[in-house]
């Protein structure tokens, strides 16, 4: 990949790494291959594995590429099944030293805490670059049915990403908060058009965010839920 032509410009990668379904030993070989070739500078991953007291994926893939690496086991779900052989959870992995801050469960419709979560975390990247910055990785409910649980989750993440990126009074001092993600909708979906007007829960809590799909001709696709996605971006708070 070119190197990001732009003041304190990063590449972000996010990308559904389906755990340990199939093969995914092989896969995870050719995971570790296109990270080397396309060299992001932090990777926000969803379904990746942890053990049970072991290792995780993030962290043995962090080693392999000489990064870094957090991810939110402290949720997987083996304190109500302690004899599963593994779990999935959102983790990040950067080219600098990175911070857990937090890793938060995403409620359903009746506010209940569900399996889904955004894992926030703190990149400790050098002055001359920039400074610290932080991002946040998270997984939204699958589903054609699961809308009103992804549009509930939407909304308790954007009042959790307000508070992530600071006061309101302070947040053109600081860099922006990057969020990556698998947003598991459909393009018309009903949570995904209130995202879009200015009365959204991202435009109430000062985040104004916008959500990106990629098209095909003659076809409308949610954005690649099992594919790579890069997206380049300035650190600029100006």
């Amino acid at each position: 990949m070119p190197p990001v032509d732009q003041p304190w410009g990063m590449l972000v990668m996010t990308w559904n790494l389906q755990g340990r379904v199939g093969d995914w030993q092989e896969r995870e070989k050719a995971i570790r291959t296109h990270m080397e070739l396309i060299d992001p500078d932090v990777m926000m991953l969803q379904e990746s594995w942890v053990e049970n007291g072991g290792p995780t994926q993030a962290g043995v893939l962090a080693e392999m590429l000489a990064r870094h690496s957090v991810s939110a086991e402290r949720l997987a779900g083996f304190d109500r099944y302690p004899a599963a052989p593994y779990w999935v959870v959102n983790a990040i992995i950067s080219r600098w030293p990175v911070e857990l801050i937090d890793a938060i469960p995403l409620p359903d419709e009746q506010g209940v805490p569900t399996w889904r979560h955004v894992v926030i975390a703190e990149i400790q990247r050098p002055t001359s670059l920039g400074g610290s910055f932080r991002v946040a990785g998270t997984h939204l409910e699958h589903g054609l049915h699961r809308s009103a649980t992804r549009d509930a989750q939407c909304r308790a993440l954007a009042g959790i990403l307000a508070e992530a990126a600071g006061p309101t009074d302070r947040r053109r001092e600081l860099p922006p908060l990057v969020l990556g993600g698998g947003p598991t909708r459909f393009e018309l979906s009903p949570e995904r058009r209130p995202r879009r007007s200015k009365d959204s829960s991202w435009s109430t809590h000062g985040m104004p965010l916008e959500t990106r799909a990629e098209a095909t001709p003659g076809q409308r696709r949610t954005p690649g839920f099992h594919r790579v996605r890069c997206i380049r971006t300035g650190a600029s708070t100006t």
